[in-house]
C-alpha cells in the first residue's frame, strides 16, 4: 500500500511548529456527509486561523466506513471531501484530495472513528493586523491607460518573452483584492493573448505595498486566475501564487505612487514543452 509524501510527514507533526506541516481531522455523522457538533468547532477554529495565519491546505483524504459496497463508501467519503472544499473554499486551490472509502491507511495516532476526513495544511507566519485591515484612498485610474487598451490587442508571438515578469496594468483599492474600474480591458488583453496561443502556459504573481501580506497578494492573483478560468482557459495552462511584498518594484516606498506601483499583479509566461 503506497502512503502519500504528507502520510508519512504526519508521523512528525508532533515535532512541528509555525513552519510546518499540520494534520486535523473532522469527523462526520456515521451515514451522512453532516459534520459532528465537535467537528463544527473544529472547522471554526481552522477558519479562524486562516483569518490570522498564513495556511495552506495541501492535501484532503476522505473516509466512510459503511456496511454497504465500495462504492457507495468512496461516494460518501466523496460527498464528505466536497463538504470540507465548500466550507473553506478551495474550489479553485491546487490540493492533492484522496477519496479512500473504507480503504484503511496508516496514521500516527488513534482515530475516534473512520467517519472522517483529514486535513494536512501548511502553517505559515501570523498575518500582520494592521496591513491586513490597512485601506488606503482609492487612486483614479489614469484616462490615458485605459484609453490605450479599449480594444486589447494580441501582442505578435515573438513579442513574447518567456520567464520574464510582465506587470499587468490592472489597480487596486489598497488593502483588498478589488479590481478598480478601468482595469478589465488589461484582463482582457491576457485572456486574447493566451486564446491566441494555446501553446502559452502564464504563472500570475500577487503583490502588495506597505508591508507583509501574503494572503492578500494570493487573493489578487487569484482573481485574475478566476478571471482567465470563466473565460475558460484550461486550468492546466494556469498557475497563482501570492508573493506578498518580497519583489518591490519601487524600494523604500516613500509616496502614495510607489505604493501604488508595487501593488500589482504580473504574469510569467513559458511555452509547453513539446
Amino acid at each position: 500500500m503506497k502512503l502519500s509524501i504528507l502520510a508519512v510527514l504526519a508521523s512528525f507533526t508532533s515535532f512541528l511548529t509555525f513552519g510546518g506541516v499540520e494534520m486535523v481531522s473532522f469527523y462526520f455523522e456515521d451515514d451522512n456527509s453532516s459534520p459532528t457538533g465537535y467537528t463544527t468547532c473544529k472547522l471554526d477554529q481552522l477558519n479562524q486561523l486562516m483569518s490570522t495565519h498564513h495556511v495552506q491546505i495541501i492535501e484532503i483524504n476522505a473516509f466512510a466506513d459503511l456496511e454497504g459496497s465500495n462504492e457507495a463508501n468512496k461516494k460518501l467519503a466523496n460527498d464528505r471531501a466536497n463538504f470540507i472544499i465548500d466550507f473553506f473554499k478551495l474550489h479553485d486551490e491546487d490540493i492533492e484530495v484522496r477519496i479512500h472509502g473504507k480503504r484503511k491507511v496508516p496514521v500516527n495516532f488513534r482515530p475516534y472513528s473512520w467517519q472522517r476526513v483529514d486535513i494536512y495544511y501548511f502553517l505559515g507566519e501570523e498575518l500582520d493586523p494592521i496591513t491586513s485591515v490597512k485601506v488606503e484612498a482609492e487612486e483614479t485610474w489614469p484616462e490615458q491607460i485605459v484609453a490605450e487598451v479599449k480594444t486589447p490587442k494580441v501582442p505578435e508571438a515573438e513579442k513574447i518573452t518567456e520567464n520574464v515578469p510582465v506587470v499587468l496594468a490592472i489597480a487596486f483599492k489598497g488593502g483588498t483584492n478589488k479590481i478598480q474600474k478601468g482595469s478589465q480591458p488589461r484582463l482582457e488583453q491576457l485572456y486574447n493573448t493566451l486564446a491566441a496561443y494555446p501553446e502559452l502556459n502564464v504563472h500570475i504573481r500577487g503583490h502588495v505595498c506597505c508591508g507583509n501580506n501574503k494572503l492578500i497578494s494570493r487573493k489578487r492573483a487569484k482573481v485574475v486566475f478566476k478571471y482567465m478560468r470563466n473565460k475558460g482557459i484550461d486550468k492546466k495552462r494556469l498557475s497563482f501564487k501570492g508573493y506578498s511584498n518580497y519583489f518591490p518594484l519601487v524600494y523604500p516606498e516613500k509616496t502614495a505612487e510607489d505604493r501604488s506601483t508595487n501593488r500589482r499583479v504580473d504574469v510569467i509566461f513559458s511555452r509547453k514543452q513539446d
